[in-house]
């Protein structure tokens, strides 16, 4: 994306996955549907919803592009169980899955199980004519490991790489960002993904290689966007 483009609000909103997976005491349907409205007014690229919601919000608004999350977010789910899950996602309407890989395989050095997990969860997506993400965690992981990890799952041949959860753990690394898109493939896309909460914090992700920006601060991104632009607008009449 040119750097010009940035400060676009259509723009940024369209390479941003609206994110509503928190659940606390403020949680009801009006958070629900304010998500929604969210995703009509400001054209985010896909609306991320747990698997519990994706039904309910497609059966409403079936043009939406809705995306939910498989074993979120440790990933300790069997192989089996995602495979599952990802099945049952296609069948609720669902339109892209961000899948945890088994972070203790990662964490183990057991990357034969992470290549074998990750072929199967990518075939099952496509299949169902999903896109998938795997969710790879780079906070609990070194440069080393990515390295090796990377070289274990290209062969899966998934859509998109995603830096992490964002669950409880420290902000995804920008070094992070530029080392899965220099070891991805010309296919491979990434998605930047936990503690990104500013318009700086979306164009220094983009700025490193990722495609797409998973936020929960969608909305006061683009209207920081909007502000912007209002601004450089008005200094340069």
């Amino acid at each position: 994306m040119k750097s010009a483009d940035l400060h676009h609000s259509e723009t940024i909103a369209s390479v941003i996955d609206h994110t509503l997976l928190k659940v606390d005491e403020t949680t009801d349907e009006k958070v629900l549907k304010s998500a929604v409205d969210e995703m009509e007014k400001y054209r985010f690229r896909c609306l991320i919803l747990p698997p519990n919601l994706v039904e309910t919000v497609k059966s409403h608004y079936p043009d939406m592009r809705v995306g939910t999350v498989i074993a979120y977010p440790l990933g300790c789910e069997l192989t089996t169980t995602k495979i599952f899950a990802i099945k049952e996602a296609a069948a609720c309407g669902a339109d892209e899955v961000d899948v945890v890989l088994d972070l203790f395989a990662i964490r183990a050095a057991n990357f034969r199980k992470t290549a074998s997990e990750s072929q199967r969860i990518v075939e099952a997506a496509h299949k169902s004519n999903l896109i998938i993400k795997l969710i790879i965690e780079t906070p609990i992981l070194d440069p080393d490991r990515v390295r090796i990890l990377a070289r274990a799952i290209i062969p899966a041949g998934a859509d998109y790489w995603k830096t992490s959860t964002g669950y409880g753990r420290n902000p995804t690394r920008l070094s992070m960002v530029k080392l899965l898109f220099e070891l991805a493939p010309d296919d491979v896309k990434i998605k930047a993904s936990g503690g990104i909460k500013t318009l700086e914090d979306l164009e220094s992700a983009l700025k490193q290689g990722a495609s797409v920006i998973g936020t929960s601060s969608s909305a006061a991104i683009v209207e920081e966007a909007m502000k912007h632009v209002g601004t450089q607008h008005s200094n340069n009449l």
